[in-house]
């Protein structure tokens, strides 16, 4: 095996060709992708002089990305037809199996924008890469009889124009050459760069001239020295050529040394069409380019199986001009051919990843992601080793700083560092993967990876019972084991770690990461949560960032770039505090384009306004149009977890005018009506340092790296307008792709996860009302359901007791449910979630809300009971549910005429107090019998029991109310003898239900006078209190648990003369709420 990543290989500047082969040979054994250049002794490494062999890593992500490289108006009659009709076939072939399809091709809605800056090569071949690390097929090369655009290039080395220009004859030439390509020592190695298009030059005939006379001195200059031609070979190269000798594999070699191939089939990966005219149209093209073109296409039959090409021979000049010729069909169906069965094949042959892999996989990404950016931090470092190797502290360490200080690279140096030293290193980066960022998931999946388990989450398990369960696992480790946490702040809900053991076992070590920025209020409160859980000694505040220079020279550097001294002296001293990295990484995204002779002025201060600085630059020094920069960022920030890049192009896409504006008809008729690749690819290139690509569900997503951009963008635009609109666009994708299963794509997630967040934030019903209504008909009834299940997944995974999001997805459902025709709604389905939601409005709105909404329960309920059979296992099912929601309605009438009593300066029972407790009784009457069938037919049932329990105490309570004190003793014996039944007092199981009915009890005693009776009740509480519960329902989060222990104690103060252990109890509960959980606890 192939263990390293890469391996660079150096060569002295002397070498032959053969050993740059025999190094090509060698990585072919290893089935390895390689560039091929020269290095010279003590000259940084960069591409254009290194032998670099790749071990490339397939994306796991469910895209296909296809690069399609051909020459820009020789093939636009077919490359119209593979946007028009092929790639749109492809796309919904891939759709239907559950993956994305994106073509790539870069001639295609070009802008004259783009080629300001002289790098329009260069971001052919990186999208090229970035093709090549998707899932064959990535490459489609289309050749025909004209060679094509040959690039100047855009940098010169200093040694290779100074050779130049010894072989440029007239002076006039000399001169003209240096006037456009001026000398920067800022570049490594030191080098001259082709002048951006500024001025008259934007105007393409105007740039022409200037192009046709450059290329015509260096052709010149390399006609007069063939040697110097033969080592610069790429600089008389069109992109076309460019671009294929940099994707397919084996044609550097072929074109240096054509024996040593032998016709050997190299590469599977590519397709190519092949065109050639026939005798007389080839008057139509350069004599020279028909040569060149055919050795290409030589080479290329070499390369390619013989069913990876399709020629098209002797085209007629008749052909060549028509609209339609026909051979363009028999490609059409070559083409689909080729790209389904590859596509499918490539399905069919993916080593299935378990959810665990795909887990950890994610992180690894991102640590690695972040390690590249980290610099310095020697003292942070050495600190935390010392925790890790020396320190015999065996509680967590925090941490902690303000954002942008670079806590996430210093966690990822720390897990790079440990990974090869530990055996047992776990590491997770908050929002790295969609699993980490809910406080449920995060700790289940470092449980299964600490169990070794590659199950996948379950959904079903509560947040309490996670947070036992890892205390479990972290107390049971054995042997060393380090455990990693970054971003902890960043969890969608807020965050007491009650699943962190306050002590750890020996040679456990946990590494948590906290943002503490009084910018950021809400993001900080989990680090105040932890700090009233765990002692000042657990928390370390990272120094002030001391490495700013070394930051920005291996940045700099990493970008073949560097800066002058009195340029670096400038950047320091303009600072009077020390820079954050993120400040000085904004930063060196302007200081790469400085050269060695700019003269810098003014930087931005802070954090904030370098982001909108960086923003802003985007549009003013690089050309892209505003609107769609905003459009994008906008999109990015408002979808919250990201957008793949086929979602965000289709939904920009939706929007005409800014296609018109974007993507006119200028040099290509925009045949699909969409966003080309072409304005894409560029952005994102001046997007990518701070965008990151993660998967979600499969699919490949983009996102912005940090929250300072997130809160950029949001005072730059109109978050609230942008998050609407994305909605009504993702309603348009709903539309289109809805025939598919739900889950083969990811816009029904999506539209579910922003219109939660929208609806969370802004509280906007009325625009609520308008999306429902649009989803309602803009999806089938099955895509609809699935929509609805999916919500209804949401809302279990959020803390039904204390979580906003709960309410708000329920709102969201009763509003889709109202906008969908009675005859596509199930009873059984609407009977369950109006029980749910009018339990949790009981419980957070208002008691009439809730009971409102009971109500419709009970009706869907009693439709359910109707529809099926007497007495069978169904209807017993249903009459439990509906004894339920009857119970819940009672209940809430009973604590208003309760409550109603209480207010009232007499106390006295109004006769409407009255009336509600009677409608009371006869809801819990109602339910009583079938609460007693469903014990008769399993009298093992401790449920049925404890539900029967429940009934008859809220039948004590309610005749409480209007004090008829036989029947409240009455019924209380009755809850008593059936609660009773469920409860061990050996092993405590069910203390709680049976506790809580002896309280209840012993304050009715209480309230009567009958004060003997209720200090026996008390006293079988405290019997029950099993050893360590306390602490135990702490650690568990358990609200509820700690408050009944708290009245059990409490009432023990109030009864009994021997205060003092019941005394120390409560001083106990409110030690560990202060200490444990929060103040407010």
């Amino acid at each position: 095996h192939l263990l390293a990543s890469h391996i660079i290989v150096y060569l002295p500047v002397q070498s032959d060709d053969n050993e740059i082969l025999r190094v090509h040979n060698t990585g072919k054994e290893y089935g390895s992708r390689m560039d091929t250049q020269q290095q010279t002794k003590d000259q940084p490494l960069e591409e254009e002089t290194a032998v670099i062999i790749e071990q490339s890593e397939r994306s796991l992500t469910n895209k296909f990305r296809l690069f399609v490289s051909s020459t820009f108006s020789d093939f636009r009659k077919e490359r119209d037809l593979l946007q028009k009709e092929v790639f749109p076939e492809i796309e919904s072939f891939c759709a239907r199996r559950g993956f994305q399809f994106q073509a790539i091709d870069l001639r295609w809605g070009v802008s004259q924008e783009a080629q300001y800056d002289q790098r329009t090569l260069d971001l052919c071949l990186e999208e090229l890469r970035a093709c090549q690390v998707y899932e064959q097929p990535n490459f489609l090369i289309m050749v025909g009889d004209r060679y094509g655009w040959i690039p100047l290039p855009s940098f010169i080395r200093r040694d290779k124009f100074l050779e130049f220009l010894q072989h440029v004859p007239s002076s006039d030439d000399q001169s003209f050459l240096e006037e456009w390509y001026f000398f920067d020592s800022n570049q490594i190695p030191e080098s001259y760069f082709l002048k951006r298009r500024e001025g008259r030059f934007r105007d393409y005939q105007d740039w022409l001239e200037v192009e046709n006379r450059l290329r015509h001195i260096i052709n010149q200059a390399l006609q007069k020295n063939p040697g110097l031609m033969h080592r610069d070979l790429v600089i008389s190269q069109s992109a076309t050529e460019q671009e294929i000798r940099y994707g397919l594999d084996g044609y550097l070699e072929l074109v240096l040394n054509e024996a040593l191939v032998s016709g050997e089939k190299l590469d599977q990966t590519a397709f190519a069409f092949i065109r050639s005219a026939d005798e007389s149209a080839r008057a139509l093209f350069p004599k020279d380019d028909v040569s060149k073109t055919a050795r290409i296409k030589n080479a290329v039959r070499k390369l390619l199986p013989k069913e990876n090409v399709f020629e098209e021979e002797r085209v007629s000049e008749e052909d060549l001009e028509a609209q339609q010729p026909l051979y363009l069909r028999a490609l059409k169906k070559r083409l689909l051919d080729y790209l389904t069965t590859r596509i499918a094949a490539a399905i069919e042959n993916r080593q299935t990843v378990s959810e665990m892999e795909r887990e950890i996989k994610g992180h690894q990404r991102y640590c690695k992601h972040k390690y590249s950016h980290f610099v310095g931090r020697a003292v942070d470092l050495q600190r935390v080793h010392h925790f890790i190797e020396k320190d015999d502290n065996r509680k967590p360490l925090f941490v902690v700083g303000v954002s942008g200080q670079g806590k996430s690279s210093l966690m990822a140096a720390l897990v790079t560092d440990a990974v090869p030293k530990h055996q047992n290193v776990t590491f997770r980066f908050v929002g790295a993967t969609p699993n980490s960022c809910d406080r449920k998931h995060l700790p289940e999946s470092i449980i299964n990876q600490l169990n070794g388990t590659k199950n996948p989450s379950n959904d079903q398990i509560s947040y309490k019972k996670l947070c036992e369960t890892m205390n479990e696992v972290l107390m049971g480790l054995k042997g060393q084991h380090l455990i990693f946490i970054d971003a902890l702040d960043q969890l969608i809900q807020e965050d007491h770690l009650l699943w962190l053991p306050r002590q750890l076992p020996k040679d456990i070590k946990v590494i948590i990461s906290l943002l503490n920025d009084p910018r950021y209020e809400l993001a900080s409160k989990t680090f105040n949560n932890a700090k009233h859980r765990f002692d000042e000694g657990c928390f370390y505040e990272i120094s002030e960032y001391s490495d700013g220079r070394s930051l920005i020279r291996e940045s700099l550097a990493s970008r073949r770039r560097t800066v002058t001294d009195i340029q670096l002296d400038f950047v320091m001293d303009f600072f009077k505090q020390p820079p954050t990295p993120l400040t000085l990484s904004l930063c060196v995204e302007s200081m790469k384009t400085w050269t060695s002779s700019h003269i810098p002025k003014e930087l931005p201060r802070g954090q904030l306004e370098a982001t909108k600085q960086y923003i802003n630059n985007i549009s003013t020094v690089w050309h892209h149009h505003p609107l769609f920069v905003e459009k994008v960022l906008c999109c990015l920030v408002a979808s919250g977890e990201g957008l793949s890049e086929s979602e965000l192009l289709e939904f920009l896409s939706f929007d005409e005018d800014l296609v018109q504006k974007i993507a006119p008809d200028t040099f290509h008729q925009n045949v699909r009506g969409t966003i080309p690749n072409s304005v894409w690819c560029r952005l994102y290139d001046h997007c990518r340092p701070f965008l990151l690509k993660r998967e979600h569900h499969g699919f490949e997503i983009l996102q912005l790296d940090h929250r300072e951009f997130q809160n950029a963008i949001a005072e730059l635009s109109d978050i609230k307008h942008h998050q609407s609109t994305l909605l009504e666009l993702i309603i348009l994708s709903i539309k289109k792709w809805q025939s598919l299963e739900f889950s083969k794509t990811r816009v029904g997630m999506l539209f579910a996860d922003v219109l939660v967040e929208h609806q969370l934030k802004y509280k906007d019903f009325e625009l609520l009302e308008t999306l429902c209504h649009k989803v309602v008909g803009a999806a089938n009834r099955s895509w609809l359901l699935d929509l609805i299940q999916y919500f209804n997944q949401c809302a279990s995974t959020y803390d039904f007791h204390f979580d906003k999001r709960a309410l708000t997805v329920y709102q969201i459902l009763d509003t889709m449910y109202g906008q969908m025709p009675e005859e596509d709604s199930n009873s059984d389905v609407l009977a369950d979630f109006y029980f749910r939601y009018g339990g949790y409005q009981y419980l957070h709105v208002d008691r009439l809300t809730g009971f409102n909404t009971l109500d419709k329960s009970r009706q869907h309920f009693s439709v359910c009971l109707e529809s099926v059979e007497p007495k069978s296992d169904e209807a017993i099912q249903v009459c439990g549910s509906l004894s339920q929601v009857l119970g819940r309605m009672g209940e809430i009438l009973v604590r208003e005429a309760k409550d109603k009593k209480a207010a009232s300066s007499d106390s006295l029972v109004t006769p409407h107090m009255r009336g509600q407790i009677q409608q009371a009784i006869q809801f819990y009457e109602e339910s009583e019998p079938m609460l007693v069938e469903m014990l008769e037919r399993d009298p093992s049932n401790l449920e049925c029991s404890r539900k029967l329990g429940v009934l008859y105490e809220r039948l004590a309570l309610a005749n409480q109310v209007i004090d008829s004190e036989e029947q409240v003793d009455r019924y209380f014996g009755v809850a008593l003898e059936y609660k009773g039944r469920t409860y061990d007092p050996i092993t405590g199981q069910n203390g709680f239900t049976v506790r809580k009915l002896w309280i209840v009890m012993a304050q009715d005693r209480i309230d009567r006078g009958r004060i003997e009776e209720a200090k026996d009740l008390i006293r079988r509480a405290l019997d029950s209190i099993q050893e360590g519960e306390l602490s135990k329902s702490v650690a568990e989060g358990n609200q509820y648990y700690v408050e009944q222990l708290f009245k059990v104690y409490a009432h023990a103060v109030a009864l009994f003369e021997n205060k003092k252990e019941y005394e120390d109890e409560l001083m106990k509960i409110d030690y560990y709420c202060q200490r444990e959980v929060s103040p407010e606890y």
